[in-house]
């Protein structure tokens, strides 16, 4: 439907150039307000999902001194890899934030080179982590052996 500049009705004729503007101005405002809604919600999703991994990756690599700080980490470390556990979590929100991503590219909404450069790196988290996690247990294994002697 589109709405004419000037109907007219033969005795009246009705200008609706400035009603046009009016409901222009405010589509675009609309727009825009969506559009940097979309891109801020991703963003927030997107670090919240990077905070969670830096938590992990942190907590996982903690200096251990007694061997129940090393049996703590340890069961720390296998709880988060159990099935359907935070992991698998976390790398099911991988895909949520990749289909946002996705919607921001069909919207042609633009990020920031730092915002864009975070959202690759998410990618490479989980087998970054996986392989990390995997190596301090081996790690602290070894060390709960040593220190129960």
């Amino acid at each position: 439907m589109t709405v004419e500049s000037i109907y007219d009705f033969g005795i009246v004729a009705l200008d609706c150039t400035s009603f046009k503007q009016i409901v222009k101005k405010h589509l675009e405002k609309l727009i825009g307000n969506l559009s940097k809604y979309v891109v801020t919600d991703f963003l927030s999703k997107m670090n919240n999902l990077f905070n969670q991994f830096e938590v992990i990756e942190r907590k996982s690599t903690e200096e251990v001194e007694t061997i129940d700080e090393v049996i703590h980490l340890i069961d720390y470390i296998d709880k988060i890899q159990k099935p359907d556990d935070l992991m698998d979590e976390l790398e099911n929100f991988l895909d949520v934030i990749k289909n946002r991503k996705d919607f921001i590219d069909t919207l042609s909404l633009k990020l920031v080179d730092t915002d864009f450069m975070k959202y690759l790196n998410l990618f490479s988290y989980p087998n970054r982590l996986r392989t990390l996690l995997f190596k301090r247990k081996q790690n602290l294994e070894n060390e709960r052996n040593r220190l129960s002697e």
